[in-house]
């Protein structure tokens, strides 16, 4: 039996700085664990994250990143309150491979930004299936309620067992 294609999109600043503001003991984005809990859905066939790769927050999960076979996008910042248009991008993408890879059934978005709210309808339309995983306190409920699956980031590593550690500088 072939196993559904999945495609993983991370909105990178979002879970790093949800990480970093999360009342929890976790002090380090897991990734792994992300990556353990979409291969549930089956196989990870796309995968790719994004943020300002310059600024330390993120910098410091780009070998991980790229171990996980990520494809790292680029977006400096392009406005005074560091903003980098990640989420339009995100969406541009995610549609763009939804025409080039048919296969892909179950989208994975790591993010709590409601901005995602038109794409999840769009592709919910074109019966896919979405599922969020993001920070208990960092995702809008409207997210929660629309996709078909969320899954906190304190779930994952509670059910992983992983204790958090700061990944190394690069």
């Amino acid at each position: 039996m072939k196993r559904e294609c999945v495609a993983v999109y991370l909105d990178f600043e979002n879970l790093a700085i949800s990480a970093e503001t999360s009342s929890t003991q976790i002090n380090a984005l897991q990734i792994k664990a992300i990556m353990e809990f979409a291969a549930t859905k089956g196989n990870i066939c796309l995968k790719q994250a994004y943020a300002d790769w310059s600024k330390d927050l993120f910098a410091q999960y780009q070998n991980t990143l790229l171990e996980l076979g990520f494809e790292l996008i680029h977006l400096p910042s392009s406005n005074l309150q560091g903003k980098n248009g990640a989420d339009v991008r995100l969406a541009i993408d995610v549609i763009e491979h939804l025409h080039k890879h048919i296969e892909i059934q179950t989208i994975l978005i790591g993010s709590g930004d409601s901005d995602f709210i038109p794409l999840m309808q769009r592709l919910q339309a074109r019966n896919k299936e979405v599922v969020i995983v993001g920070f208990e306190h960092s995702v809008a409920q409207l997210i929660k309620r629309n996709s078909a699956e969320f899954k906190s980031m304190e779930s994952l590593i509670h059910v992983e067992g992983n204790l958090t550690e700061k990944p190394q500088q690069n």
